[in-house]
């Protein structure tokens, strides 16, 4: 559902979702609200945001940079343009 009214215009309703599924508790869908979340994100402007949480999502999937990447996209995300 937040993808749809991502999709008509309203970025910022479809974030509050995303963010209210996210804490809500963990589950397998996690990488999934994250990635729409940063489409969300991307939507209202807030690019590098987007990417640290795209990027944190991925880490897990990662075996061998995993942890790496996870620091990176903390990184991104601590820091301001």
């Amino acid at each position: 559902m937040a993808s749809s009214i991502r999709n008509i215009g309203d970025a910022a309703a479809a974030a509050d979702l995303l963010r209210a599924e996210l804490a809500a508790g963990n589950d397998a869908l996690d990488g999934a609200v994250r990635g729409f979340l940063a489409l969300a994100l991307i939507d209202l402007g807030r690019e590098r945001e987007a990417a640290a949480l795209a990027l944190a999502a991925l880490a897990p999937c990662l075996p061998r940079y995993g942890r790496s990447l996870a620091k990176y996209a903390a990184a991104i995300g601590a820091t301001r343009p």
